[in-house]
């Protein structure tokens, strides 16, 4: 009896063989590994808690790993899926790399975590109606700009861990991700990204790990930083507690993160811990030139009170001694 069959875990690894085939015959061996490892999926029996393909690029230009994902997840009901393409050193970041997919590849209910690695990603359409997901990692990826990458991460709305290891060919558009799941984000390699807009509500202690997080990854100068307050106001619940002053003094500690410029909206002028958390942000040396405050389209009583507020940010020792601090 073929034990293998009934495995939980598969993983087809053609690596191996490729690294050590001359670079004229690798087409015709990737061809010949990858029917053995049709049948080795065709052949498998039962369902798959992780399955790991790592294949060359044959085998999206021919179709075979569209076809390997479509029985994977359709078939085997996968919930953990990692594809790895193969790249030599001699071909490394072309345009041959470019995943291109069948719109809804990755829609799947079993699948809840999905891994790429070492592809040029071009647009979200594989991505499309990907509400089961709950994990993503993209790592060795190239993407043309940030927008692009803003709108694969906006197809998954139920996300809870996103690890990003990815270069961008251009510096142009805006990274956003906006998940009210998410409790785990992993950055790196991501220097050309000179802007960030940020949401948090600072009396959610959650919400400003994640952000403390983010800020301790990141190794950079940032030109622009724009920070938007969110008041919810649903009630805490039974023995949850806000954050304290205790929470944003730890902030930022050895931390290498640079702002040029910071713009904060939605500023509560009588909220507490929004301004120990921004006189913290004055006095731990992220910010450099300016903090840029919005009151202007507050009504007038919660204008006074942000304005006043802003004044007392005003008097407290700065970091660096030219900050300018202003509304606007």
């Amino acid at each position: 009896m073929d034990v293998w069959k009934w495995r939980s875990h598969l993983v087809l690894d053609m690596r191996k063989v490729l690294e050590t085939t001359p670079k004229e015959r690798l087409h015709r061996a990737s061809v010949q590994l990858a029917r053995s490892m049709t049948k080795v999926i065709n052949n498998h029996r039962g369902h798959l808690e992780s399955c790991t393909i790592q294949h060359y690029i044959s085998q999206y230009k021919d179709g075979t790993l569209q076809s390997w994902i479509d029985s994977v997840t359709g078939l085997k009901h996968t919930k953990d899926l990692t594809l790895i393409n193969y790249i030599p050193a001699i071909r490394r970041y072309k345009g041959a790399n470019l995943l291109s997919l069948h719109p809804d590849t990755f829609s799947h209910h079993s699948l809840s975590s999905l891994s790429l690695c070492g592809f040029n990603l071009i647009g979200p359409d594989a991505f499309s109606k990907c509400k089961n997901l709950k994990t993503l990692n993209l790592i060795n990826i190239v993407i043309s700009q940030a927008s692009v990458l803003s709108g694969v991460l906006a197809a998954f709305s139920s996300l809870e861990v996103i690890v990003l290891n990815v270069n961008f060919l251009t510096p142009r558009g805006v990274l956003k991700i906006e998940n009210n799941n998410l409790k785990f984000l992993q950055l790196s390699s991501l220097n050309e990204i000179d802007r960030w807009k940020l949401s948090v509500d600072i009396t959610d202690p959650k919400e400003v790990e994640i952000l403390k997080e983010a800020l301790l990854m990141w190794t950079n100068f940032v030109m622009e930083l724009e920070i938007f307050f969110k008041h919810k106001k649903s009630h805490r619940e039974e023995g949850e507690c806000s954050t304290n002053d205790r929470t944003h003094a730890k902030l930022f500690p050895n931390a290498d993160l640079y702002v040029y410029n910071m713009r904060l909206y939605n500023f509560d002028g009588s909220n507490e811990e929004e301004f120990a958390f921004v006189s913290r942000l004055l006095m731990q040396k992220p910010v450099i030139l300016s903090m840029m405050i919005e009151t202007s389209l507050f009504p007038p009583a919660k204008k006074f009170n942000a304005e006043a507020a802003v004044a007392k940010l005003m008097e407290l020792p700065k970091y660096f001694k030219n900050l300018k601090i202003e509304c606007f």
